[in-house]
C-alpha cells in the first residue's frame, strides 16, 4: 500500500521527537493527575466540614457577645411575636410580612457569628416549628376558640 502524500513519507521526524512527545504526554497526565486529586481532597474537606460541623474560621472573642445578644434578640422577637399572633385574627400576608423582616435579620447574623453556628441552626428550627403551629393553629384550633367564644356569648351580659 502507498502513502497519500508520497512526499510526507519522505520526510523524516526531527532527532528525539518521539523522546519530547513522551515527555509532553508524562507532563499532561501528571497535571490531569495533580488536578484530579486537587479537586477531590478539596471537596471532600469541604463537605467533611459542613457534616460534622468544623467552626469556619476561630471565634473572634469581640464579636461573640454582639453576637449572642443579636441571637437572644431574635429568639425574644421570635416567641413574642408568635404568642402575639395567637391573640390576633389569622392574617397570612401579615404573618408573612414580619417572617421576612425576621428572616432578613437572622441574616445578617450569618457572617459575623460564624462561631455560633449551631446556635443559628436551632433558632432557624425554632423558627420553623412556631411557624407551622401558627398555620396548624389556624387551621385546627382557631375554629374551636371561635365555636367557645360564640357559645360564651350567649351566657354572658353585653356591657354597654
Amino acid at each position: 500500500m502507498k502513502p497519500a502524500n508520497p512526499q510526507a513519507a519522505a520526510v523524516p521526524d526531527p532527532p528525539g521527537a518521539d523522546r519530547w512527545a513522551q515527555i509532553g504526554r508524562r507532563i499532561g497526565i501528571g497535571l490531569f493527575w495533580f488536578m484530579a486529586v486537587y479537586v477531590i481532597v478539596a471537596s471532600t474537606s469541604s463537605v467533611v466540614a459542613e457534616l460534622f460541623d468544623f467552626p469556619s474560621a476561630a471565634p473572634d472573642a469581640a464579636q461573640a457577645p454582639r453576637c449572642a445578644a443579636a441571637i437572644q434578640s431574635l429568639q425574644h422577637s421570635l416567641l413574642e411575636h408568635t404568642g402575639a399572633e395567637l391573640k390576633l385574627p389569622p392574617d397570612q400576608a401579615r404573618l408573612r410580612r414580619w417572617l421576612t423582616d425576621w428572616d432578613k435579620e437572622f441574616a445578617e447574623t450569618r457572617e459575623p457569628c460564624g462561631s455560633l453556628k449551631s446556635t443559628r441552626r436551632v433558632l432557624l428550627t425554632l423558627r420553623e416549628r412556631l411557624e407551622a403551629m401558627l398555620q396548624t393553629y389556624a387551621r385546627e384550633a382557631l375554629p374551636l376558640r371561635e365555636q367557645i367564644e360564640r357559645t360564651l356569648e350567649t351566657y354572658t351580659p353585653r356591657s354597654s
